[in-house]
């Protein structure tokens, strides 16, 4: 046997003169056998003319010659001498590792008071120049990546002739050790584990490969476990298939982590994976990672990793980030099946088990395992890389589906196809013309078999998704019919019935969209059921509009935008136009006026566009004409506001509206599409909004707007007659009954006619709330129809007119006030955020308090002065508002003063006085333009809805003020000077 350290031996093994591939393979052998590492490079420097040759086998013959007959002791590395107890900053603990690359320790870093996991490499006397590289290489690349799942590194350094670098120390064990237990209790308690008689087996299958430019083994990790072997506080999180799905998605996490920085770790097994003691899994030892090249394959002489969890191309020398999924894959596969994936026998035959695929499938070792799970693992250890996941975040996203009991995209791998990537990776066998023949027959038929099969489950699953989107719309159409889909805008048939809508229902139907994404994903029909979704989405909008929840229909309406704009060529530009309408809509009940102008322009664009192209679009017409009134009207919504109170905003006369022009053309719109088809009743609905838009609130009417309102009157009464059900038509009639302008009226302006109005209003409105109590609009509109009944009473009690009942007036204004405060209060309860429901809520207890008072009932007015005084005093304080609420709170305090008074409560009056003068100063100090007193006289009171007369019982300021009373203990019923 020749010395390794003989020249002369190596001159024999030379061959003398030309030379073949054959004899510098046998001299190749010979010094591995001998010992040695030659490196694949050198051989081809040495003979460039067999340069391609060596490239392609020398690899792959270093693999399997190359550490079977090496000596076993070179697998640890040796530091040469004794490590010091502090190096640096850090103050050497114990030894916790020690692998080919370099020893662990436990240390002390003292300037944090930290510990820390230290990593060693022998002295640079020991290493030559390949190893300080690779070790800075690891340090390097570690310290570039930061995920919860890698573990991370502090620091590098050297210190005392001492390479080092500097990691978290992990509390918790190797998943190798896990491995070593659940195998070694497998084959305990008989489960079979294939282990051939003689053959020497690694519990923990710790065989480090490293061959040509690479050396030594890498078993060490930052770990600290007090005990080695595991126990159950750890193996809890391996005892079922679906913990160790788990822990596959952390690990798969951090490789897609580290791949999309260009990083391959190239030696992923349960020895560089660790689990502490809350079950995050940890990546480490990046000690042969490497930088992936562009095409993301890394070709390299050298053959690296752990026999046993190497993927079939490392032995080709190629790398890439399909050989992390495979080690990973593999060690998934160890932990679910209790025993090793190749057996551990010599190592040519573990290299032919790898490159062959002969891995048995886990289910005909453990039957319990999930088939799905089944099917993923195998995927990811497939001996093809195309065959296996491309990306480790598609190996994540499986385990997460089979997690969560959802189809897995990993398809299983049937008999046929097994055969064929057989043939596939050995072509001489498969090329044998009777095998190559039966197995084209054997792939027409199964491909037939194949081929029905798919197509049965594809009908069963498309018959399954349909059904479950009949379903999903169904339940949607149930809450939301498609009339309510545009309450302004579609047909109505007959037998048409509105659901009780509640916020409860728009959260559940909010909560059953993401099922149209999820039918989405099973089926692939992402463009059908994105359309489905953007309808769901408009339809919770609506609800929410009809609720009052503003805010949030905002956000459903604009989602579902979002939606239809992913697919505009399959949404129509009807629909686009409506929601851009309806978000207008919402933006005017929110005031911002500005925003909703602009949606409506927008609206208005896109269908006069549509029209353009195609006149006899009847419903993009019609959806014009709602574009323009809804452009054109001017008063402000009803709305259920956030912010601070606003008077209602006095409305122009039709003739001065710059919008009218706009409201003509709905008009003329809306009169065309009746004609040429009078049976869809929208056409009137809207055509009787457009014409009370144009008529004047004021009374008496003209003779011409009288006719115009008779025929608003006479088409809204036609229609709630013909379709009692749909709550818009009454709606609009309610809205049609009470628009009446109070503000300058006379008693002779009060007719029958105009108590009749407002009566019928009542009564509808009623109808409203009692059919429909969770939508505050048509409450609000109750509201109006009595707050304005209750003025009309009292300005003809006022006019003392012989022909009216004086007290039967008092008497019906009074109880229409108290329903309207009554109902205000349910509002503000139901909107405790809405600062303008308790404005209103306040100016209705004023206006009660001055009924009440003049009656005697001085307790009740009290009460209700307090009360009002109680929610105006700090929203003027929170925030000044216009004169009118300052002079409103002026008001109250006189009227509770004189109250006070009246009942002989002296202080509570002095009180009251001196919280008078201080906002009488105020006022001046804020308008000094203004009068107070003048200020009453041409400012009264609104009623709600528009402007109206002063509250009732009022009269001019100067005539009601009797002289202020005296302080306590005065009885001249003035207040002495300060």
């Amino acid at each position: 046997m020749l010395s390794p350290e003989s020249d002369r031996s190596l001159k024999n093994l030379t061959p003398p003169g030309p030379v073949d591939l054959e004899q510098l393979a046998e001299e190749f052998i010979s010094r591995i056998r001998l010992g040695e590492h030659p490196s694949v490079e050198e051989y081809r420097q040495r003979y460039p003319e067999l340069s391609a040759e060596i490239e392609e086998f020398f690899p792959a013959i270093a693999a399997l010659e190359g550490g079977k007959y090496a000596e076993p002791a070179p697998s640890k590395v040796s530091l040469g001498a004794s490590v010091p107890e502090q190096l640096g900053d850090f103050q050497i603990v114990r030894e916790i590792g020690r692998g080919g690359m370099g020893v662990v320790y436990e240390a002390i870093q003292q300037s944090l008071n930290r510990r820390v996991a230290l990593k060693l490499l022998p002295r640079h006397l020991l290493l030559d120049e390949k190893q300080l590289k690779r070790f800075q290489r690891e340090a390097e690349l570690t310290a570039s990546l930061h995920h919860t799942n890698i573990v991370p590194v502090y620091g590098v350094g050297e210190n005392g002739g001492f390479h080092y670098y500097v990691m978290q120390l992990i509390e918790g064990i190797g998943l190798d050790e896990l491995t070593q237990k659940i195998v070694a209790t497998a084959a305990s308690t008989g489960l079979k584990t294939n282990k051939s008689p003689g053959a020497t087996i690694s519990l923990s299958g710790e065989e480090t490969v490293i061959c040509s430019s690479s050396d030594g083994g890498s078993t060490d990790f930052p770990l600290k476990t007090e005990n080695k072997v595991a126990d159950l506080e750890f193996e809890q999180y391996v005892d079922s298939p679906y913990k160790i799905a788990a822990l596959g998605i952390q690990a798969a996490n951090a490789l897609q982590y580290a791949h999309d920085r260009g990083i391959l770790h190239r030696d992923i097994k349960p020895g560089n994976l660790l689990l502490d003691h809350d079950g995050l899994l940890c990546i480490t030892d990046f000690g042969l990672a490497r930088v992936a090249e562009q095409n993301d394959l890394s070709k390299s002489t050298d053959i690296a990793g752990t026999l046993g969890y190497m993927a079939p191309e490392m032995f080709r020398g190629e790398t890439c980030r399909q050989s992390d999924i495979y080690g990973l894959g593999i060690t998934l596969y160890e932990l679910l099946t209790r025993r090793f994936a190749i057996e551990r026998t010599s190592r040519h035959e573990m290299i032919e088990k790898i490159t062959q695929g002969s891995i048995t499938s886990l289910r005909r070792i453990d039957p319990t395992i999930p088939r799905d799970l089944e099917t993923i693992i195998l995927k990811a250890i497939s001996p093809d890389t195309k065959h296996r996941y491309q990306k480790a975040s598609e190996l994540a996203e499986d385990l997460n589906l089979f997690l969560e009991n959802r189809p897995i995209r990993a398809r299983r791998v049937h008999l046929l196809e097994h055969l064929w990537r057989w043939s596939c990776r050995n072509p001489a066998i498969a090329s044998l013309s009777g095998i190559a023949f039966s197995l084209l027959l054997l792939l027409g038929v199964t491909l037939a078999i194949g081929f029905e099969r798919e197509r049965r489950e594809r009908k069963k699953a498309e018959a399954s998704a349909q059904l479950a989107t009949a379903t999903l719309d169904r339940v949607f159409d149930r809450f939301v019919p498609s009339r309510i889909h545009s309450s302004e805008t579609t047909s109505t048939p007959a037998d048409y019935s509105e659901p009780v809508l509640s916020r409860e229902s728009a959260d559940l139907l909010a909560g059953m969209i993401p099922f149209y994404e999820e039918l989405a994903k099973s089926t692939g029909s992402q463009q059908e059921f994105r359309l489905k979704a953007a309808n769901a989405q408009h339809k919770v909008g609506d609800i929410h509009r009809r609720l009052g929840d503003f805010q949030a229909a905002l956000a459903a309406y604009q989602r579902s935008l979002e939606l239809y704009q992913q697919d505009f060529s399959e949404a129509k530009t009807l629909t686009i136009a409506t929601l851009y309408n309806e978000i207008g809509r919402i933006h005017s009940h929110l005031d911002e006026l500005p925003e909703s102008k602009t949606s409506h322009e927008t609206a208005r664009k896109l269908l006069e566009t549509a029209i353009a192209q195609n006149q006899d679009q009847s419903d993009l017409r019609f959806e014009l004409a709602r574009t323009y009134f809804l452009n054109a009207r001017q008063s402000r919504p009803e709305a259920i506001q956030s912010g601070n109170y606003r008077s209602p905003k006095r409305r122009l006369k039709p003739d001065q509206n710059p919008n009218a022009a706009q409201l003509q053309q709905a008009i003329d719109i809306l009169e065309q599409l009746i004609a040429s088809d009078q049976t869809r009743p929208e056409y009137r609905y809207l055509l009787a909004l457009c014409l009370q838009e144009q008529i004047p609130d004021q009374i008496p009417q003209s003779e011409s707007d009288s006719l115009k309102q008779a025929r608003v009157y006479s088409i809204l009464e036609n229609l709630v007659k013909e379709h009692p059900n749909i709550s818009d038509y009454r709606h609009a009639l309610v809205k049609s009954y009470e628009r009446v302008e109070l503000r300058n009226a006379r008693a002779s302006d009060i007719t029958e006619t105009v108590i009749s109005r407002l009566k019928n209003a009542i009564q509808h409105a009623t109808h409203l709330v009692t059919d429909s109590p969770t939508i505050p609009e048509y409450k609000i509109s109750l509201i109006h129809s009595h707050n304005k009944l209750a003025h009309a009473m009292d300005i003809l009690t006022r006019n003392h007119s012989p022909e009216i009942d004086t007290r039967q007036s008092h008497d019906t204004a009074e109880l229409s006030l108290r329903t309207a405060l009554r109902l205000q209060k349910e509002l503000a309860e139901q909107f405790p955020e809405s600062a303008e429901h308790n404005q209103w809520l306040a100016k209705f207890e004023l206006e009660l308090a001055m009924i009440v008072g003049k009656k005697g009932n001085t307790e009740e007015a009290i009460t209700l002065y307090k009360h009002a005084l109680q929610i105006l005093e700090p929203a003027w304080k929170k925030q000044s508002g216009p004169p009118k609420q300052l002079a409103g709170i002026i008001d109250a305090t006189e009227e509770l003063a004189l109250l006070y008074h009246r009942t002989g409560s002296d202080v509570d009056s002095w009180l009251m006085w001196n919280k008078f003068d201080e906002y009488e100063k105020e006022f001046e100090q804020q308008f000094p333009e203004l009068n107070l007193d003048n200020f009453r006289e041409s400012h009264p009171e609104p009623n709600r809805g528009g402007p109206g007369p002063g509250r009732p019982g009022h009269g001019p300021p100067h005539e009601r003020r009797p002289p202020r009373p005296g302080g306590p203990g005065q009885n001249n019923g003035r207040r002495p000077p300060r």
